[in-house]
């Protein structure tokens, strides 16, 4: 049983707030968490900044039917992002936000519509 506290009191409230995000992933597999932990891996909240580890929580979720997860992981795809340790893979980027979409997750239709405005700047994969 968790008791409750006061949460602008509680010192390192953002190491808190992620051990709660990763016990729901694991205890409850709760898809939500994987995301959010995602965020803090990439941004370093609560936890050591890694973009490689928040790229396997954004595709675990996205894996799992995270449509917010998708479009991200596909954005970081799309252009490559070199604080996650990706490289551009446009195809799979977009696969991945065209997934989202027609999850009937909407954000998804701006990307899709970049996609489209960039296309030349975009390269097949290898």
């Amino acid at each position: 049983m968790i008791a409750a506290q006061n949460i602008a009191g509680v010192p390192n409230h953002l190491q808190v707030a992620c051990w709660f995000f990763r016990h729901a992933v694991e205890a409850y597999q709760y898809v939500g968490g994987m995301s959010k932990l995602a965020d803090c891996y990439y941004y370093g909240r609560g936890v050591t900044e890694d973009g490689a580890q928040a790229v396997v929580w954004f595709q675990k979720a996205a894996d799992s039917g995270d449509a917010a997860a998708a479009v991200v992981l596909g954005s970081l795809l799309l252009n490559g992002n070199a604080r996650a340790g990706v490289e551009k893979d446009a195809a799979r980027g977009y696969e991945l936000v065209r997934r989202a979409f027609a999850q009937g997750y909407s954000s998804a239709l701006y990307h899709i519509a970049l996609c489209y405005l960039k296309a030349g700047s975009y390269t097949r994969s290898r």
